[in-house]
């Protein structure tokens, strides 16, 4: 049979057509939804979609399938999560649980036959809230008259005052106060392990506050303390990696430019942003002629020891081609000496192939220490 015009050039489905897939689509896909408040939303859709097709295919048994299961998701929903937020409530005995359960309770907000038991539901957990908040109100304030109590029962001309004091600030979240009462006996046993868990308390706040660089280099304060050394390499390597070759990184407690950077971004070439000061080279005929040999076992001696944790120094001298590669430049060591020295200053001929990315008010005369770090 010969096609008709209209037939020829039919280009596509017709509206209904197209509207009756959607539909059917909206229909079927609420086996992959996980929240029923958007299941209802989507049968309820599709059971508006198949009352305007009227009397197309199937629409009509279609419309009342959907809306009919619509009503029965709605109704076993409400209900699993009306129970739901109610075992949670009963059990609730934190904040965050009485948080956790309010939320399933505003969930139900929008239902009308529900509305009501949710606003109950939500005042009974704000409620919740507020006598834990006030619990607390009470206990610090109690642990303030206590802290004062024992205070006065110390005799405060003796060190262990300073203790008492730091302890009491501790308890009352003042950090930086016991920190500076842990400073006038850090010389006493356990002082410095309690003075670097309040450096670990501040640096988390820093951390929780998304202020990176600042948890950073107060983590490293906190020494060995918890995990604050794996949190201190953690981030010298992220903001390593993310470094541009002349931008400053900070590493060792010390701020150091970026001369030069590996393929992949693997290792970073660091050189001090300051030279070595007096303080920090050694005194009388040790320091005499500090040069060659001699420089060499000092940086990767009493210098190395001074200022790096062993999570640093695991980081240094790692797997160092002495080859030059396409794109960088390689201080021209053998690797065997990077990895048993791994800091060095630049060699005297290779200074000017780093001039415009040394540190500012470079000293042709001072010691600069270059390490060689990997992001592995």
């Amino acid at each position: 049979m010969a096609l008709s015009k209209e037939d020829i050039f039919k280009t596509g489905p017709s509206p209904e057509e197209e509207k009756y897939n959607t539909a059917v689509e909206l229909m079927d896909a609420i086996d992959c939804v996980e929240r029923f408040e958007r299941a209802v939303t989507s049968l309820r859709s599709a059971a508006a979609m198949f009352e305007e097709l009227g009397d197309y295919e199937d629409a009509r048994k279609r419309r009342k399938q959907c809306a009919d299961k619509a009503d029965q998701i709605e109704r076993e929903g409400c209900e699993k999560t009306l129970q739901t937020a109610k075992d949670m409530y009963d059990k609730a005995k934190t904040k965050s649980d009485y948080i956790a359960a309010n939320s399933e309770y505003r969930r139900l907000k929008k239902f009308a036959a529900y509305a009501d038991k949710a606003e109950a539901g939500d005042k009974a957990c704000h409620a919740g809230i507020r006598k834990i908040e006030t619990r607390k109100v009470y206990k610090r304030r109690a642990i303030a008259l206590a802290v004062i109590v024992v205070i006065c029962m110390v005799i405060m001309v003796t060190p262990l005052s300073y203790i008492v004091k730091g302890f009491g600030h501790k308890m009352l979240g003042d950090y930086k106060a016991a920190i500076n009462s842990y400073d006038q006996v850090e010389y006493l046993p356990g002082v410095g392990t309690m003075k670097k868990s309040c450096y670990y308390k501040i640096a988390k706040k820093y951390d929780d506050d998304n202020h990176h660089k600042k948890a950073m280099k107060v983590y490293r304060l906190a020494g060995a303390y918890a995990d604050a050394e794996h949190r201190t390499t953690r981030y010298q390597k992220r903001f390593m990696r993310k470094a541009e070759i002349g931008t400053k990184v900070y590493y060792a407690g010390m701020r150091w430019m970026v001369l030069d950077k590996a393929l992949l971004g693997e290792k970073a070439m660091l050189i001090r942003s300051t030279p070595l000061s007096k303080e920090e080279l050694p005194s009388g005929k040790e320091g005499e002629n500090l040069k060659g040999k001699k420089l060499t076992e000092f940086l990767n001696g009493k210098f190395t020891s001074a200022n790096f944790s062993d999570r640093e120094k695991v980081m240094m001298g790692k797997e160092i081609t002495a080859k030059k590669r396409a794109g960088m430049q390689t201080v021209e060591t053998k690797k065997e000496d990077i990895v048993k020295n791994p800091i060095f200053v630049l060699p005297e001929d290779t200074i000017s192939e780093y001039k415009d990315n040394l540190p500012p008010d470079w000293d042709p005369n001072g010691i600069y220490p270059v390490v060689w770090v990997s992001f592995r």
